[in-house]
């Protein structure tokens, strides 16, 4: 069974949202986590794309092209700060019908507030009775301090970020042979 961990990014002044989901075979996680662990900065309590140097961002790259099942990004784009959270529903709609039933066993998603974890479990509960999903993955949220392999998911985000963005393709191209941008 698969575990897919999400976590999205929003650029704002480029009017683009990403959804990185970094999928893992449950047995290996143990590892990964301690493959992160490792390329965690001395004094550091987590790793975050967007404070990480070079050289964490690379090994981290690393990680996620050795230990992955696969990645995916989803991408949506807004015209107005305003509807960034619709273009994050967008992604998570679109990842849903994608990851709905097996071979994926649980949707860890990066806790935001309250009321946003909460409409994206409604979210997902209509999208389970819409499609009438036999056996729908569980799909529960937490926080990168509590749940470090989500640490996979915000490199993802970062790193075609990095690619849309930014015009740098480092990263995502060394994650080609397991990186679905859709």
């Amino acid at each position: 069974m698969l575990k897919a961990y999400v976590d999205e990014s929003a650029h704002v002044a480029a009017g683009l949202c990403l959804v990185g989901v970094a999928v893992l075979d449950r047995g290996i996680e143990a590892d990964v986590l301690q493959d992160l662990q490792e390329a965690l900065p001395r004094g550091a309590k987590r790793l975050h794309w967007n404070k990480d140097g070079a050289a964490v961002r690379s090994r981290v790259v690393e990680i996620l092209a050795e230990r992955t099942h696969h990645c995916r990004v989803y991408v949506s784009y807004f015209d107005d700060s305003k509807r960034s959270e619709k273009a994050r529903e967008a992604c998570l709609a679109h990842m849903f019908s994608d990851m709905g039933g097996r071979p994926y066993s649980e949707i860890i998603l990066d806790q935001r507030t309250k009321h946003q974890d909460t409409r994206d479990l409604v979210a997902w509960t209509n999208h389970c009775v819409r499609l009438s999903l036999p056996h729908p993955p569980v799909v529960r949220h937490d926080g990168t301090t509590t749940e470090p392999l989500l640490w996979l998911a915000d490199a993802l985000a970062g790193a075609v970020g990095e690619h849309l963005v930014k015009g740098n393709s480092t990263y995502a191209q060394a994650l080609a042979h397991k990186l679905e941008i859709v």
